[in-house]
């Protein structure tokens, strides 16, 4: 995937011959902003970068050492995962999750296009690999 994409790009910039491939999609960010603790603990991942996480989904679930809930860190907006700290201890303030905000309309549409991806898609195997790093339970 890596070399198909550098084809594409050098024979959109015309200087190799070949065939310019598109993207499923794009997106563009309105605006991004870092969710943080809101208390000290230890957190338990809910989402991986790069997956599209709807508004009030549950982003990391904040514990205390004895393992009680504290609070659930949710997307305030329909948002996409840009990144997240990989340890799990936090202090309050501490960044949490970085989340992108597009359009709505772009958001769906990338919501739609994520949907029909195949499991050996590029885009799926860089977010498997790029949560390889942070254990991702369900909020169960």
């Amino acid at each position: 995937y890596t070399l198909h994409g550098i084809e594409s790009v050098l024979a959109g910039l015309g200087m190799v011959k070949g065939e310019v491939r598109k993207a499923p999609f794009k997106v563009v960010a309105e605006a991004r902003k870092w969710i943080r603790a809101t208390a000290g603990g230890f957190l338990q991942f809910h989402v991986r970068p790069g997956e599209m996480v709807a508004k009030g989904a549950p982003l990391a679930t904040n514990t205390s050492l004895v393992g009680e809930t504290q609070n659930v860190l949710t997307a305030p907006d329909d948002a996409i995962v840009l990144g997240m700290t990989t340890l799990p201890a936090v202090l309050p303030g501490d960044p949490v999750c970085h989340l992108a905000f597009p359009s709505r309309r772009l958001f769906k549409r990338a919501e739609r296009a994520v949907g029909k991806l195949d499991d050996d898609h590029v885009l799926v195997r860089l977010q498997e690999d790029l949560a390889s790093s942070v254990l991702v339970s369900d909020t169960d």
